[in-house]
């Protein structure tokens, strides 16, 4: 009888691990881990009358015995890197300097929305735009601070300044009163313009341009933005998922 099989789709970004199982397209509900431990590995690989196939993208710190547990237990392995094939046209993009989670996302964006120019905004630790043409064309893209790390930049940067939660944020005020919710505002306010001006130019370089937002504070800022946009949470898995079986059809 043939194994039930599986894909393993990883994600190590700079502030944790995320994991998650895909099985005939459909994609499990994302676990998070502060680490990616044997431990946490072996639950995955219980079950041994299914074949598991596994992805790893990694921004932050590698847990290199963790990449050999893999090596040794799926049937296929892939560690997202710059010379991994993906289901692109192009990459105009330094192809060496792209981060993993960048590709997937693009990679995921392009295959939930074929021929269609896409710009993929991912809000998390950093908010990385990435510009995708109808064929296909990873365009390039920017990066700059996340919420939280503009927060703490200032705290950090200057001697009174506190490191604030930027989601109690009453942007609907037109100036605050108090520095508390002058830093929220501040940096609810400053990302929604950069937002805004993004999609803006993404439409005037490719008419007809969509937005997706993704990322753990995508959802925040998604419902405060004028514009149109496509909310993807697991978008990243997607991607993963999306390169893992291009890797093993070819």
């Amino acid at each position: 009888m043939k194994k039930e099989s599986i894909n393993l789709l990883i994600d190590r970004g700079n502030s944790f691990c995320k994991v998650a199982t895909a099985k005939n397209g459909v994609i499990s509900p994302i676990a998070i881990y502060p680490h990616l431990t044997q431990e946490v590995l072996e639950c995955y690989f219980r079950n041994k009358d299914r074949s598991v196939s596994a992805i790893y993208s990694q921004v932050g710190e590698s847990s290199e015995h963790s990449i050999h547990f893999l090596e040794k237990h799926t049937s296929t392995f892939v560690r997202l890197n710059s010379q991994t094939p993906v289901p692109l046209t192009d990459i105009l993009y330094d192809r060496e300097k792209l981060g993993s989670d960048r590709l997937a996302l693009v990679v995921g964006a392009s295959y939930l929305y074929p021929q269609k120019a896409m710009l993929i905004i991912d809000i998390g630790t950093a908010i990385t735009y990435d510009l995708i043409n109808a064929d296909a064309v990873l365009y390039g893209g920017d990066i700059t601070a996340g919420p939280r790390t503009r927060s703490k930049s200032l705290c950090e940067g200057t001697a009174q300044l506190p490191d604030v939660d930027f989601m109690t944020a009453s942007v609907e005020d037109s100036f605050s009163t108090y520095t508390e919710q002058a830093i929220a505002n501040g940096i609810t306010r400053g990302i929604i313009a950069e937002v805004e001006s993004y999609i803006i130019r993404s439409q005037q370089l490719f008419p007809g341009c969509e937005t997706i937002i993704t990322g753990g504070y995508g959802p925040y800022f998604a419902n405060r933005i004028k514009y149109k946009t496509f909310a993807v949470p697991n978008l990243l898995m997607v991607g993963l998922n999306r390169i893992l079986e291009y890797n093993e059809s070819h």
